[in-house]
């Protein structure tokens, strides 16, 4: 009776060890994985830094190109404006 509780004790000490081990195994990879998961994410905020200021740019560009369309439009209808009044000059 005592050689089967040591047999019984020895055996659940030896499964403690194994799930301790393979827990051991499992939380390292859960760890590796977080650092992954990481690393992805601080990428990812760097890319979306990078795509506003690219955006921020872009946008302002525009905003100076329509600046010098609405001037260049403006120059046109007063170049307009003056080809008319001498076109009109030359039919009196």
């Amino acid at each position: 009776m005592a050689a089967t509780a040591i047999a019984e004790m020895s055996q659940a000490v030896e499964e403690f060890a194994s799930n301790a081990a393979s827990s051991s195994t499992e939380s390292k990879a859960a760890s590796d994985s977080a650092q992954r998961g990481q690393v992805q994410l601080t990428d990812t905020l760097s890319a979306i830094g990078v795509l506003t200021e690219n955006v921020l740019g872009a946008s302002e560009r525009a905003r100076h190109l329509a600046e010098q369309t609405q001037s260049a439009s403006h120059a046109l209808s007063l170049l307009a404006v003056d080809m008319s009044e001498r076109v009109q000059r030359f039919k009196v």
